[in-house]
């Protein structure tokens, strides 16, 4: 694995819906088909995940980080927890 190369996907959440609310347009691939064309040039892989986000729950943040641990990035599952991240996107 070359260590000085990692590439940090910004998934933050693999609900649509959730996405589309904090105009977010999901990859136009699948992020299994990008982690398997990074793992197959062997560069470090992080996924970036925001909780607080519109719709979110606890249940649906933990479906998102289950599927997310399926997929299996090579280096590490990063969250980035925003208690208020809807009054942050929305400026309140």
């Amino acid at each position: 694995m070359h260590d000085s190369i990692v590439f940090s996907l910004g998934v933050q959440d693999f609900n649509e819906e959730v996405l589309r609310l904090v105009n977010r347009t999901p990859s136009e691939l699948p992020t299994e088909e990008i982690v398997a064309i990074l793992r197959g040039a062997r560069v470090g892989i992080n996924m970036d995940f925001l909780f607080g986000l519109p719709l979110q729950t606890s249940r649906s943040f933990q479906k998102t980080i289950e599927h997310a641990v399926t997929i299996r990035p090579l280096t590490a599952l990063q969250r980035s927890v925003m208690d208020t991240a809807h009054g942050y996107l929305s400026g309140k």
